[in-house]
């Protein structure tokens, strides 16, 4: 168990197909056991993250955090993406990074809100390289739908003013019930507050890809929401877990419980990282018992 992370966090760049610098911190214990990557939502950073980080760290685990192109200390347009499948390749990069450094461990992704589409984009295109995905405030139906012709509009006016940003729209106050936590999100000058209309284009795009291809996601999934989330509807998720094929599949609902889940007033955060721990045990422990199954038959076939 780690006691003090601090002393064994790190920072790393990792360079996109395009040319922009992505920037990370892994924070690794004395002894890992497997990896897992952490995707923010829109307008974040990864500062958010690291106190989950820390915590997680002392379970055996590798955790590694970025800033998604445009966002935090990582470069790029704030708010503005030209593809939303810019920052799925981007994880492929990350998963690079931490794949040449796990040593064969098992690697994880966790994805929060619009992170959980990005998380699920990569899965669906690599499903082999991870053995599991965990998504919170995943926006399968976000507060505000927009499909149909009013897409087809945003899309023909990012196309004429791609640039042009307007506020992302996220109710502050509905992130969760400590103040201290949504106060500190509208004081944060890291937090981009606006995306542009290429961005709102893209997103919905790439949601409405994900939405026709969900089936096909066979990876074992820890799905948790909050049951009071009004940015990233309940309804929607509990539709994507019927509509995912994966044969291990948890959903936990936290009732009563807002938008950031891991930000939380207490007891909440503490469960939810519980949760997401004794689900990986769970997932380590199949593996082992999968590979002693393996290693079983090739010494009866000598």
């Amino acid at each position: 168990m780690m006691t003090d992370s601090s002393d064994r966090s790190s920072r790393f760049t990792v360079t996109t197909a395009d040319g922009l610098n992505i920037q990370g911190i892994r924070i690794k214990p004395q002894k890992s056991a497997f990896s897992l990557i952490v995707v923010h939502g829109v307008g974040e950073h990864l500062e958010r993250y690291l106190s989950f980080a820390k915590k997680i760290s002392a379970t055996n685990c590798t955790c590694y955090l970025y800033d998604q192109r445009g966002h935090g200390n990582s470069d790029g347009k704030r708010g503005h993406i030209s593809k939303f499948e810019d920052y799925s390749n981007d994880l492929l990069k990350i998963y690079d990074l931490v794949s040449s450094e796990s040593q064969g461990h098992p690697n994880f992704v966790y994805g929060h809100s619009m992170g959980s589409i990005v998380a699920v984009l990569f899965a669906l295109n690599h499903q082999a390289k991870i053995k599991g995905l965990i998504l919170t405030g995943f926006p399968f139906k976000p507060s505000i739908p927009i499909s149909g012709y009013r897409l087809k509009l945003i899309k023909m006016i990012g196309k004429t003013i791609p640039l042009q940003s307007i506020p992302t729209m996220i109710n502050v106050k509905q992130l969760s019930h400590d103040e201290d936590v949504c106060n500190a999100y509208e004081q944060d000058t890291m937090i981009n507050k606006t995306v542009t209309f290429n961005w709102i284009a893209e997103f919905y795009s790439a949601l409405d890809r994900l939405k026709k291809n969900l089936v096909n996601l066979e990876l074992p999934l820890l799905i948790m929401h909050g049951g009071e989330d009004t940015i990233a509807r309940l309804k929607g998720a509990k539709q994507a877990v019927q509509l995912i094929h994966s044969k291990d599949k948890t959903f936990q609902i936290f009732e009563g419980q807002r938008h950031e889940l891991l930000n939380e007033l207490p007891p909440t955060p503490d469960q939810v990282i519980d949760q997401m721990q004794n689900w990986i045990q769970l997932q380590l422990q199949k593996l082992s018992s999968e590979k002693a199954a393996i290693q079983k038959e090739k010494n009866l076939e000598l």
